[in-house]
């Protein structure tokens, strides 16, 4: 089996990686929990129909 080898700089970045790609995942989220929010009344089916 080959050996890999990185340095801490390396191991620092891919930390900085994933940290920025969970934080914009979060912000993904966010955003569809507020959406979901803003329409959870016509969801339920609670707005009035216009006839």
């Amino acid at each position: 089996m080959a050996r890999i080898s990185f340095s801490p700089e390396q191991a620092r970045g891919v930390a900085r990686s994933i940290k920025n790609k969970g934080d914009a995942t979060k912000g993904v989220v966010e955003q569809l929990d507020r959406e979901i929010k803003s329409v959870e009344g016509w969801w339920e089916g609670d707005w009035p129909v216009l006839e």
